[in-house]
């Protein structure tokens, strides 16, 4: 099983990567903020779950929500958020997001969302 971390905030990905490893979620995690090489490692590997940050702005992230269906509608999207707005968390969902978290106050429920047990962070 593989995590694709597609987030701008390095502290942001450090903790989601700290957060599964406490769980003991074992899995290859791979991370990345630039757009490109997300979708590399969405198209070169098995990915299973997809940790995405809404800070890449609405349309990137729509779009790469949208890529990820058409390549695959089993891998799980999880949204991370600061301040969306009722509209965009809709459209997320509407477009195949699977969970929505805000990255203030819903930070514990993410293991919760994946499944397993330490990582492999590449």
């Amino acid at each position: 099983m593989a995590i694709l971390i597609f987030e701008k905030s390095e502290a942001v990905t450090e903790r989601l990567i700290e957060l599964i490893g406490q769980a003991g979620i074992e899995n290859k995690i791979y991370h990345t903020s630039l757009y490109t090489k997300a979708l590399g490692i969405l198209y070169r590997n098995n990915i299973n779950t997809i940790l995405l940050g809404l800070s890449f702005g609405e349309t990137i992230s729509m779009d790469f929500i949208k890529t990820i269906k058409l390549l695959n509608k089993k891998i799980k999207i999880i949204i991370l958020h600061t301040c969306a707005n009722d509209m965009s968390l809709y459209l997320c969902k509407e477009k195949g997001a699977d969970y929505v978290f805000s990255k203030y106050d819903e930070f514990e429920n993410i293991p919760y969302a994946i499944a397993g047990s330490p990582a492999t962070i590449i």
